[in-house]
C-alpha cells in the first residue's frame, strides 16, 4: 500500500530452541500474561490502525551449532503462525544476534 508507514516496533516474546526440518530453530512464542505477540500500528494509507498479532514463528538458526560472535536469524513466512484477528499473517525478516558482552556462542542440542 502507498503511503503506509510503521513505526518501529517490539515484540514481547519468549523463545525455545526447536528441531525443523533436522536444523536447529529458534520458536518465538507470545507469552501467556501479555495480550499477543506485538501490537502494531499502521500510519498513513488505508489500512491506518491498530492490529494485535498472536501466534507464534519459527526462525532458522543456520550456523547455530558453530561458536561464533554473531549468528543470523532467518524468518520466512513458511515459519509464521501468526494472526491478526481471525486472519491468517506472514512475517519474514533477518537479522544478526550476538550476546551482550560479545563472545562466540552456539546452540548444542541434546542427542
Amino acid at each position: 500500500m502507498t503511503g503506509c508507514t510503521v513505526p518501529a516496533f517490539t515484540a514481547k516474546v519468549l523463545d525455545r530452541l526447536v528441531e525443523n526440518g533436522g536444523a536447529i530453530a529458534d520458536e518465538f512464542f507470545e507469552e501467556k500474561e501479555a495480550s499477543g505477540f506485538v501490537t502494531l500500528v499502521i500510519n498513513g494509507c488505508v489500512l491506518k490502525g491498530t492490529y494485535m498479532v498472536t501466534g507464534s514463528q519459527i526462525c532458522k538458526l543456520p550456523s547455530g551449532e558453530e561458536y561464533i560472535v554473531e549468528h543470523e536469524v532467518l524468518c520466512t513466512t513458511g515459519g509464521s503462525k501468526l494472526k491478526v484477528g481471525s486472519e491468517a499473517a506472514t512475517y519474514e525478516a533477518t537479522d544478526i544476534v550476538r550476546t551482550e558482552n560479545k563472545e562466540a556462542w552456539a546452540v548444542e542440542p541434546v542427542r
